[in-house]
């Protein structure tokens, strides 16, 4: 005749304590609390492998954190995976390396790695992708990169753009392609959802400053840079790139003018 267990309550899982040697209590089903000589608590429960009959033991996890309720319904859940061929342990390893597989795929762990080989890009290119990333990760970072939405992208980047910074929005929507572009090269995801979010984005107002073509106009220019007081390598940018479209415009007419006609450069 099979020995009948009688059902553990709360009470006696509550005030299981230590002894001399680890012990269990059997709750039936072939679960059972185990204690150890510190008075650690688990839920464990025996059975036979589906395939090579062999037996084993699945940890369900510690009390209190798994409850003598929960311990239960896990029970319920391994012996229906049983009745389907279903190792219970095996599934618990595949689903830790499922978990751990989506863990790296979020948008976060992906812009890193893609980040960490732009070994050929200038420092100051390199700090402001970091910033617009930053900004990104605030909004869809912890997301599986497969779950994003070109929504989600579009809201990130209009957060920047609420404030004014347009041009920064668009930076913004810049490197997320790159990211995703990256992660479809590594098999990550399978397309770039920024694409459809072109002309979303509300462009920066540019001003354009007129080149100046009137002699005096010129004078007044070449004065205050002689007279400037700041950086040097300000001074040489400007002369070096600035100056040369604006003397290649008034050349010709510069080799017109006669100094006391407008052209007063000391």
């Amino acid at each position: 005749m099979a020995k009948i267990i009688k059902p553990l309550t709360d009470s006696q899982v509550k005030q299981a304590k230590p002894q001399d040697k680890p012990y269990k209590l059997a709750d039936g089903g072939r679960l059972y609390l185990y204690v150890s000589k510190l008075g650690t608590k688990s839920w464990r429960i025996n059975y036979v492998r589906p395939i090579g009959k062999k037996r084993a033991t699945i940890t369900l996890g510690l009390y209190p954190d798994v409850s003598l309720a929960q311990a239960r319904e896990q029970r319920k859940q391994i012996r229906t995976m049983l009745a389907e061929g279903v190792d219970p342990q095996q599934q618990k390893i595949d689903d830790e390396r499922e978990q751990e597989l989506l863990s790296n795929n979020t948008f976060a762990a992906i812009a890193d790695d893609y980040m960490s080989r732009k070994r050929n890009v200038s420092p100051a290119t390199i700090t402001n992708n970091n910033r617009q990333l930053k900004r990104l990760n605030k909004h869809i970072g912890d997301m599986i990169i497969t779950d994003i939405k070109p929504i989600d992208v579009l809201n990130a980047c209009r957060t920047a753009e609420a404030q004014g910074y347009y041009e920064t929005a668009i930076k913004m929507r810049t490197i997320a392609g790159q990211v995703f572009r990256y992660g479809v090269q590594t098999a990550r995801c399978e397309r770039d959802v920024t694409q459809d979010l072109i002309g979303a984005l509300q462009a920066p107002v540019t001003t354009h400053h007129p080149t100046i073509t009137d002699p005096k106009e010129l004078g007044v220019l070449l004065n205050a840079i002689d007279s400037y007081e700041g950086s040097c390598a300000l001074v040489n940018c400007v002369m070096r790139y600035g100056m040369t479209s604006t003397l290649m415009l008034v050349l010709g007419p510069l080799r017109l003018v006669r100094l006391k006609d407008g052209l007063d450069y000391h």
